[in-house]
């Protein structure tokens, strides 16, 4: 059960914005006994990806039929890091491998949507293995050895961007400038990166830095934006996001709630106000689709709309 002083504070804060509407509360997306750790929904929110516990194991589901067809079984760390492409017709995972005298190996696989999965490279066990498509969906890349660079798949697209995590710090492959002269220098300032991910016209960034919470860039209006203490950005459209919002002891999780915001800050709601538990791990597709997790371990959908987008 969540604490009513959590609640209560955040409320004088984020009441739901004028232009935010749920259209549809929380119910189980997931049942039966099994446990997850979180859920990936395609960009356009015909998809999930979802892992268990573990993440040993990835599903793919087609969300208005729950059909269910399983991708990995049993696979150690393929359900940390999933990826959809922006097209939302194929996503890339990671598998980790032991091997005798306890070497690790590190291989990606794409799957490609009505067809099998397929190997695209053995990844230096030594890196993150985060991998990334690119703004357009066409290039893969990667930390590689040493902090460089791994190109997986170079992009066919003009004035693409592709980038990586390395260091705690996102580094851009603008190799056209189209993102602005000094861009990839001013997102490099930001340290301890966990996460990132581009709204879907490329034109926004959002960044989670540990301990200083989302920060937001907007190439248009070469503007920053600072969301302290808040993580996991998902994207629904170029103007709205949601993220988690979490209060913890130090070691144990007390609170969570997912919240929907304008980019700017200037409108944001609590979108899990009524939900009894605590709620993790959103993932937005652009119909408004959000995916978290509960505290028991299973899987919620719900929606909402914009109507000032």
């Amino acid at each position: 059960m969540k604490k009513l002083l959590f609640i209560t504070i955040l409320s004088t804060s984020l009441i739901l914005g004028q232009g935010i509407s749920i259209t549809m509360t929380p119910v189980p997306f997931t049942s039966g006994d099994e446990l997850y750790a979180l859920a990936k929904i395609s960009p356009n929110g015909k998809y999930a990806l979802i892992t268990q516990k573990g993440f040993s194991r990835i599903e793919l589901v087609e969300i208005p039929t729950k059909a269910s067809q399983l991708i990995t079984k049993e696979t150690p760390g393929a359900g940390w890091g999933m990826r959809w492409n922006p097209s939302s017709d194929r996503f890339i995972f990671k598998v980790n491998e032991t091997g005798g005298g306890n070497t690790k190996s590190v291989s990606l696989f794409e799957y490609i949507l009505g067809s099998t999965s397929q190997k695209l490279a053995t990844l230096d066990p030594a890196s993150n293995n985060l991998s990334f498509y690119s703004i357009k969906g066409n290039g893969i890349s990667t930390e590689g050895k040493d902090g460089e660079l791994s190109i997986i798949r170079q992009s066919e697209s003009q004035n693409d961007v592709s980038f990586y995590i390395s260091n705690g710090k996102v580094i851009l492959n603008d190799r056209s400038g189209s993102l602005g002269s000094g861009v990839s220098e001013q997102i490099k300032l930001i340290e301890n990166v966990l996460f990132a991910e581009w709204s879907p016209s490329g034109k926004k960034l959002a960044i989670h830095s540990a301990g200083k919470g989302i920060y937001i860039f907007d190439f248009e209006s070469g503007k920053e934006f600072n969301f302290p203490k808040t993580e996991y950005p998902s994207w629904i459209n170029d103007n709205y996001f949601s993220y988690m919002i979490t209060e913890d002891d130090g070691y144990r999780l007390l609170n969570s709630d997912i919240v929907v915001s304008k980019f700017d800050g200037t409108e944001s709601g609590i979108v899990t106000n009524d939900f009894d538990t605590p709620a993790k791990y959103p993932s937005a597709s652009q119909d408004g689709t959000i995916l978290f997790t509960g505290t028991d371990n299973k899987i919620y959908i719900m929606k909402v709309d914009f109507r000032n987008n």
